[in-house]
Parts: C-alpha cells; sequence; structure tokens
C-alpha cells in the first residue's frame, strides 16, 4: 500500500498542487461557492428564471458548490477536532456555528409556511426539527445532512487519526458511504430513498477530512487527478442509466482551478478578494435565505406583470433582499456567539 508520504509529497514539483491553498483560499472559495449555488438556485421551479440554454448550463455548475462546501467543511472538523478541547465544547461550538443562523432564519420561515399551509404547531416543529425535510423532501437539505456528520464525526475522526494507514481508512469510509447510498437510492423509496440521495452528496466530506493531516502539513497533489476525475465523470455520463452524480466528481478539478484563480487573481485584484471574502463568511446564511425567500416572496401576487418577464426581476429582488439578511442574520450570530461562547467560536 502506497504511504501517504508518496501520495502527498512534501517537496513542490512543477505539476504538484498545494493543498496548503486549500486554507489560504478558504473563505474565498466559500465565497465563490456561495454565489454558485445561487446561480444554480435560478432556474430551480420556485424562481423559474428563463435562461439561454448555454447560460443555463454555465449556471447549473453552480451545484457543485455543495459538494465544495461539503469537502471544506471536512478538511476544517479535523482541523477543529486537533484542538486540546472536550468532546462537549467541541459540539456546542459546531452547532451552535450553524444552529443560530438556522434557527434566526428558520423559525419565521416555517411559521409563515405552517401558518399558509393550515398546519399546527407539531407541524412547525417537525420542520424546524429538519424531520420535515426528509418526510417532505422540502427546505434546507445541506443542513439537515450537515448536522448528522457533525455527530458522527469525533468518532469518524478517532478511527481515521489513529489507523496506521490513514489514506486506506479514509477510502474505506468514503467508498463505504458512497455504495450504501448508491445501492440504498435504487432499492428503496420516499423517505429512505431521499435520505440516501442526500448523503451520497457527503461523500466529499469524507474525503475532506482524510485529506485533513496531509493540508495541515502543506503536502502537494499531482494535478494528473484533474484529467483522472474528468475521465470519470465522462465515463459516468455514457452509462445507459446517465448517473446523477456524474457531475459531483467534477469538484476536486474545480476546487483546484479555483485556487489557482485565487492565487493569480486575488493578489492584483483586492476588491474582487474582498467580495469573495464577505460572502465566504458569510455562505451559510446566503444559502438558507436564498432558500427560504424565494417561497415567500412568491406569496405575493404582484409577479405576472410584464415587468417581471422571464422572472429576472423577482429573483434580482430576492438576491438584493438576500444579502441584506444575510448580512443581518450574520452580526446576529456574531453578537450572539460573542456574549454566550467563547471568542473562538466566531
Amino acid at each position: 500500500m502506497m504511504s501517504e508520504l508518496k501520495l502527498f509529497p512534501q517537496s513542490r514539483g512543477r505539476f504538484r498542487f498545494p493543498l496548503s491553498n486549500l486554507t489560504e483560499y478558504r473563505t474565498q472559495l466559500m465565497g465563490i461557492c456561495a454565489i454558485g449555488v445561487i446561480l444554480c438556485h435560478a432556474v430551480m421551479p420556485v424562481n423559474g428564471v428563463v435562461l439561454p440554454w448555454l447560460v443555463e448550463l454555465f449556471f447549473s455548475l453552480g451545484n457543485q458548490g455543495v459538494d465544495v462546501f461539503f469537502f471544506l467543511s471536512g478538511i476544517g472538523m479535523y482541523y477543529s477536532l486537533q484542538k486540546n478541547i472536550s468532546l462537549k465544547e467541541w459540539y456546542v461550538k459546531r452547532l451552535s456555528a450553524i444552529g443560530i443562523s438556522y434557527l434566526i432564519l428558520a423559525i419565521p420561515f416555517y411559521g409563515w409556511y405552517v401558518t399558509h399551509a393550515g398546519g399546527n404547531i407539531l407541524d412547525f416543529l417537525c420542520h424546524l426539527s429538519l424531520i420535515g425535510f426528509w418526510l417532505e423532501n422540502f427546505g434546507a437539505w445541506y443542513i439537515a445532512v450537515l448536522l448528522p456528520l457533525y455527530m458522527i464525526t469525533p468518532f469518524m475522526g478517532k478511527c481515521i487519526d489513529k489507523s496506521k494507514n490513514r489514506a486506506l481508512t479514509t477510502c474505506v469510509f468514503l467508498f463505504g458511504v458512497f455504495f450504501l447510498c448508491w445501492i440504498g437510492r435504487a432499492l428503496t423509496t420516499g423517505l429512505w430513498q431521499n435520505l440516501f440521495v442526500r448523503f451520497l452528496r457527503s461523500v466529499p466530506y469524507f474525503l475532506g477530512y482524510g485529506l485533513g493531516k496531509a493540508v495541515r502539513e502543506k503536502r502537494n497533489v499531482t494535478w494528473w487527478i484533474c484529467p483522472i476525475f474528468a475521465a470519470l465523470f465522462l465515463a459516468l455520463t455514457l452509462l445507459p442509466d446517465r448517473i446523477s452524480f456524474a457531475y459531483n466528481v467534477l469538484f476536486i478539478p474545480i476546487v483546484m482551478i479555483l485556487c489557482v484563480i485565487a492565487r493569480f487573481t486575488f493578489a492584483y485584484v483586492l476588491w474582487l478578494d474582498k467580495v469573495f471574502c464577505w460572502c465566504g463568511k458569510r455562505s451559510l446564511e446566503l444559502y438558507l435565505t436564498n432558500i427560504f425567500l424565494p417561497f415567500m416572496l412568491r406569496d405575493i401576487p404582484i409577479w405576472g406583470a410584464v415587468w417581471n418577464k422571464g422572472n429576472y426581476v423577482f429573483y434580482a429582488i430576492v438576491i438584493v433582499l438576500g444579502v441584506a439578511v444575510s448580512q443581518a442574520v450574520y452580526l446576529a450570530k456574531k453578537a450572539i456567539l460573542l456574549r454566550f461562547f467563547t471568542r473562538d467560536t466566531v
């Protein structure tokens, strides 16, 4: 079995990608992916933005932003578990980091949604707890998947970190989750199929955690990974049933290319660096507002006018209002974390 040193050499070569870029440009990458997710949501039925097919194809690549989110989150969780804190404190920090923003936005949204649908308090609590997502496939699916991942991360991390062969153990977790969800998706329906479909997207999280040690030690990886993943993508698209996760394997070359763009762009275009950093720090809030706001705004019966042809005005308002609400929620979260939690949680 190839050693981790051979997989991720420390010496820099002409065709080697420094994994330290993944932490150096993490905030900017999160910002780019947040914008990508917002763009790909434009063609969702609730938004219904009419776009030329080529633009729609380009926007659809933003869907891979979720895979990059999972990947970078896995790396971040490796870093966080290396700190000398108790398991209880680790859970509090992780859950508060996403839970505060989620509750601030989800409480009014699900209050509106349940009232609009003629539901009751139990329906509200069902949706707020994200149980409603698994039952109805409606809501912030990324949060619904990320929370269980946080629950198992310390135990998964202990298995990977203490194993004699980190790469092999990581592969066991990665391919184990992949094949379990792949097979489960094909053999089930309803609630269970929804669960397998969503957790299939979490595979990059396990890869990110497994790479965490190599990233922290500033090792490198060969650029030959890019054509390998591109070939895998093409192979998957040629299969008879056109496997729906074919595009999801592109997140590795995408994140490597984005790091190169960041390295040679943000050093010279400072305002662009600031924009992506701003979005990256508020990526969770931008995602949640982009999920919730369209449904609430759609309830206003004014969008059939000619001035909203193609739903451009509607989605522009969703984006602008989402940015404003995201900033307000982000500031509120920071205030709550500083007031009730330790400073390094913020």
